[in-house]
This record gives C-alpha cells, structure tokens and sequence, in this order.
C-alpha cells in the first residue's frame, strides 16, 4: 500500500524583507516521498497563516517542480482556525516512489500603502497543508499531510538594506577624529523612500594587549553623507 510523507525542505529560504509589489518571491519550499509506490499527484493544497499575515497581502501563490508551474491558488475568504486554505488541481505529475521530490512556492504579493491591500510589516508564512494523490500500481488514495511553515518573508512598502564599506587598516592610532567603521544604508528598488529614526552601533572589546596596552575609544559620533566620496554631509546630521 502506497505512503506519502511531506516535510519543509531544506532549501526553504530564512526570513527576508521583501518590498510590496513583488512577484514571484520564493516563500518556501516542501518536498514529498512517496513510500512503497509510485504517486500520481492529483491536488495539493496551501496554507497562508492569518497570524502574521491577511489573505489581501498575497494576490497569488503558485508551486513549482524545478522549472515547471504544476498550480496556482488565491487565498479568498475568512481564515480557518489560523490558516487560509487553497487547494490547486494537479495533472501529470507521477513522483516517484522512495526518493524526495521538491516543490517550492511563489508568492506575487500586494502592494503597500494608501488604497493599496498589502500590510506594512506583515510577515506571509505559506506552507504545504497537504497532497493528495493515487499510487501507480495500487491506485489507493495517498495523502501526504502538511509540512511544516518556512520562515516566511516580511511585507514592507520599502526596507532598508545596509553593506559594510571601506574603513580604517585596523590600527588604531592616538588621535582624534579616526575613522572607525563606514557603511551605507540603501533603500529597496521601487521608487519608495525610507526615513531613519535610529541606528544603533556595537562596539566590540578585546582583552589588553601586552605590546600595545588598552585603548579606549569616546564620543562616538556618526555622520551621514549622499555620496560614496563621504564629501556631501546629509543635512542635519552631525
């Protein structure tokens, strides 16, 4: 008698920010064993978790086998327990038995902001809720149950990204006004602006040298410039 199991597979991605409007964003990805028998795969559904997210934040979700779109499905309505589900037709697709096969899932989200029905700061969780399918030679009815959420990816009008820049050699010298870290803060594509109301520094302390003593560092300052020449100061910062 055929078995299916399902699990999140490993190539799921980790959370990440992702700017409303996007399309085609990987939120996860699941895969499916069939045990004992060879499966032809005739539905899977999907689950949008209503915790972290609203079914107006994601217009459609598709599955993939590599390449090839196997469905597509728009979460509509009111939410079960804490889920939205959706159930696509699957045709064609035999997996083969005793060997995982890996499915990921494309989310076009919603765009955010005034009229528009995506959430700033939501965070869209869709994971496999089940498969269903018939073996080959038995032709018994499999189901392969849910997987467990991906990380999922944050909804934002606009996110900041930061990149470590060109700093000082390391050494540290006697002196005032040393340069000691430089990076720059870029705001995602799409045309939307961001505005900073904090950014926190870490300092980092090591244990005294025996050739060079202890160094001690004061009045850290922070200053902010448009251009990469650090030339042009951004009015209003220090």
């Amino acid at each position: 008698t055929a078995t299916m199991t399902a699990s999140l597979d490993s190539s799921s991605p980790s959370y990440t920010p992702v700017a409303g409007g996007t399309t085609g964003v990987i939120v996860g990805a699941f895969n499916l064993q069939p045990n004992s028998d060879s499966v032809n795969l005739q539905k899977i559904g999907l689950a949008l978790n209503s915790n972290s997210a609203s079914s107006s934040d994601v217009l459609q979700a598709t599955i993939w086998q590599g390449s090839t779109q196997v469905g597509s499905v728009i979460f509509t309505g009111s939410p079960t327990g804490t889920m939205y589900y959706a159930t696509t037709s699957v045709s064609g697709l035999n997996i083969a038995q005793n060997q995982q096969t890996v499915f990921t899932i494309k989310a076009n989200l919603a765009n955010v902001g005034n009229g528009q029905s995506g959430t700033d700061g939501h965070i869209v969780k869709i994971s496999l809720s089940d498969a269903q399918g018939t073996g080959v030679s038995s032709g018994t009815p499999v189901n392969s149950g849910s997987a467990a959420a991906p990380s999922g990816v944050g909804l934002f009008r606009a996110y900041p990204t930061l990149a470590a820049l060109s700093a000082n050699s390391g050494t540290l010298v006697a002196a005032n006004n040393q340069t000691l870290y430089q990076f720059s803060i870029t705001p995602s594509a799409g045309g939307q602006g961001i505005s900073l109301g904090q950014v926190t520094v870490n300092v980092a302390t090591s244990s005294a040298s025996s050739n060079s003593g202890t160094t001690s560092v004061s009045n850290l300052v922070l200053y902010g410039f448009t251009d990469s020449a650090f030339s042009s100061p951004i009015s209003g910062t220090t």
